[in-house]
């Protein structure tokens, strides 16, 4: 009797065991599979971060000419390794940090400004670095009015947040259409992962007999 009694409790402690063993496995291996789909998505997140891909550019409402005093230009802040401010030839302006809406970046609403799209590269980061701006306003030439004329060599200087400055060479000054940028912009964006690359962007009207901007004007700059 005591040894039928011992031969189900040795019985019923094995199914206990394995029962244990199996929901273990089990939740083992959910884990496991929630991990793998966790960090797919971080990749695909990353990636999508790296190319940060721009196919247009667009307006805002309204476009302020009114020049930011000497005060507000000194008192703009952003974080110690964003880009703070960009010099091109004589003229200074204030980075501001945006995000994008399907794949348009948009010009800043002051043309003394210069955005940058705040997903992509910072200065001393080794990637591509993305800015808009505006070559002329309606009255007034904006911060990017020199940027048509920019030949290879020509120096680029952004300062980031902690007053660090970088300088860039242009190598790269190309007008393509809004059509075709879909298909080429990709590529400038992605870089080259042995060089930093500054790439500015600006909205140009090529038509005399539209009102409508038609070019998207690309400067690509390395880093010295």
């Amino acid at each position: 009797m005591g040894l039928k009694i011992n031969r189900k409790a040795e019985i019923a402690t094995k199914i206990v065991f394995f029962s244990i063993l199996g929901i273990i496995i089990i939740i083992l291996a959910k884990i496991f599979i929630w991990e793998i789909g966790y960090y797919q998505t971080k990749t695909v997140e990353t990636r999508t971060g790296e190319r940060a891909i721009v196919l247009d550019l667009t307006e805002p409402e309204y476009i302020d000419e009114v020049a930011p005093t000497e005060k507000e230009i000194k008192n703009h802040k952003v974080a110690a390794n964003a880009p703070r401010y960009i010099t091109i030839g004589d003229k200074k302006a204030r980075i501001i940090n945006i995000a994008i809406e399907n794949n348009a970046m948009q010009l800043p609403d002051n043309i003394y400004d210069v955005n940058w799209y705040s997903t992509t590269s910072k200065p001393g980061q080794n990637g591509t670095i993305i800015l808009s701006g505006i070559i002329n306003g309606l009255t007034q030439s904006g911060a990017f009015s020199e940027l048509p004329g920019l030949e290879k060599g020509s120096k680029i200087v952004l300062e980031n947040g902690e007053g660090k400055k970088f300088e860039y060479a242009v190598f790269d000054n190309a007008n393509i259409s809004r059509d075709e940028a879909k298909n080429t912009l990709p590529d400038i964006q992605t870089g080259k992962k042995d060089s930093e690359t500054l790439v500015l962007l600006s909205l140009a009207k090529t038509n005399p007999e539209s009102t409508a901007a038609d070019t998207i004007v690309v400067v690509q700059a390395k880093r010295k």
